[in-house]
């Protein structure tokens, strides 16, 4: 028997297993100012206007108008050295923009207006798309994002110990499936917003995930006897519920501020002993501890061995 293959795990993905950035805003950006899907200016804008709206929730007029200044300028660069150095220039912006913090980053209200903004934006660009063009642009687009080799490395060990490794996100899920692919080496271990098909081709609609019933459904499906979920932000407090314990991390979302957590990484095996015995309890994840650290922390406290 394999030590692991009792254990579950529903992570979050932007904000928790990419814990300073976000796969859909970094996947946005890059094929707006690439060529790996074909966009016409009305596409390439709404795009803009995705990314516009999580700048604005994320840091306010200031970082709005950095944004649209780098749009301008990727796109000149596209148009002068083409996609690649077009793809760099937006990733610098992005690195730059990772401490960006506003008010708005609390308030509940303001993230489901900037979310249904930018999955709007997005559902207009699907519309009419072949859904496997736009997977093929996404292989392509996803592996230049990079990924914490920590958590990466952690995962595909708990994955090859039997555990289930499953990504829980309000990301759209044929990006999140397209990361998972390079994250932990499984596909169909996914769940995020869903887009809709008919005949292959998107027609733009889509449903939000609820994602406290998904880690009860994945936990019931997969007769585990210990989940592990964790999350960063509002959208990500449904799990706790479902899960035997949950990780309330620190980075991005605001979500570990607004918890009263039973026990504060770093703590020794004893304290998390003692805390797994309590129901439904929270485990906080400060920002300078590595969602890989605290995943065996917790392991190791609960007596699977990882």
């Amino acid at each position: 028997m394999t030590p692991l293959e009792d254990v579950g795990f529903c992570l979050d993905v932007d904000g928790t297993v990419h814990r300073s950035g976000s796969v859909f805003v970094e996947t946005l950006a890059a094929l707006r100012a690439g060529d790996a899907l074909p966009l016409d200016a009305r596409e390439r804008n709404d795009l803009g206007v995705a990314l516009d709206a999580v700048a604005a929730y994320r840091g306010g007029a200031r970082s709005q108008r950095r944004w649209r200044l780098a749009f301008g300028a990727t796109d000149l660069l596209r148009r002068a050295f083409g996609g690649d150095a077009a793809r760099s220039a937006i990733a610098a912006v992005i690195a730059a923009s990772a401490s960006d913090h506003s008010t708005a980053a609390h308030d509940a209200a303001a993230y489901n207006e900037m979310q249904a903004r930018t999955l709007d934006a997005y559902g207009r660009v699907l519309r009419g798309r072949d859904a496997d063009a736009v997977e093929r642009a996404l292989r392509t687009t996803i592996p230049t994002i990079p990924v914490d080799s920590a958590v990466r490395r952690t995962l595909r060990e708990f994955v090859a110990d039997g555990a289930a490794v499953h990504l829980v996100s309000d990301a759209p899920e044929h990006v999140v499936e397209a990361y998972a692919a390079g994250l932990t080496g499984r596909t169909g271990w996914t769940t995020g917003t869903r887009f809709e098909r008919v005949d292959g081709t998107y027609t733009g609609d889509y449903t939000l995930p609820a994602k406290g019933d998904v880690v009860e459904r994945r936990r019931e499906r997969g007769d585990w006897d210990f989940t592990v979920a964790a999350g960063d932000s509002e959208s990500d407090r449904a799990m706790r519920d479902a899960a035997d314990v949950f990780l309330a991390v620190g980075g991005q979302g605001s979500l570990a501020a607004r918890v009263d957590a039973d026990a504060t990484l770093p703590a020794s095996e004893a304290v998390l002993a003692d805390v797994l015995n309590r129901s439904r309890p929270v485990v906080a994840v400060p920002s300078d501890v590595g969602l890989d650290t605290a995943l065996r922390a917790v392991l190791e406290a609960s007596g699977y061995a990882g």
